[in-house]
């Protein structure tokens, strides 16, 4: 298992891919993270579900990494970074504020992080 993050956001990140990816080249279970508030919509919440999406919370990557055996994919700058560029000046910023508990997630989990 290892934990794959990418940034940034961007308005849709393509994040769904990666199960296709999965399918066609590795045996292993990969788990993408989503924000949490859209598992408060019905709808929105069983097709993230049966998509294999958990909520982008700590004790859900935990449980998937080491009790599942998962790589979990997130979106290191969320929700902020839908709002963080500007195609203006025509640069990609990254919103990472004090998201750093993905480093002691790991580090505790005993898996890398990858960079996508």
């Amino acid at each position: 298992p290892a934990i794959f993050c990418m940034v940034p956001h961007g308005l849709l990140p393509l994040g769904c891919w990666i199960k296709l990816w999965q399918k066609v080249f590795t045996s292993r279970g990969f788990r993408w993270t989503a924000a949490p508030a859209l598992f408060a919509l019905p709808m929105i919440k069983g097709i993230l579900e049966k998509a294999g999406v958990m909520p982008a919370r700590a004790a859900h990557i935990r449980k998937a990494l080491t009790e599942g055996g998962d790589s979990v994919g997130i979106v290191l700058d969320g929700v902020a970074g839908i709002f963080t560029g500007s195609h203006a000046d025509k640069k990609e910023r990254v919103f990472l504020g004090k998201r750093k508990g993905i480093v002691a997630i790991a580090l505790q989990a005993g898996v890398p992080i990858v960079p996508v």
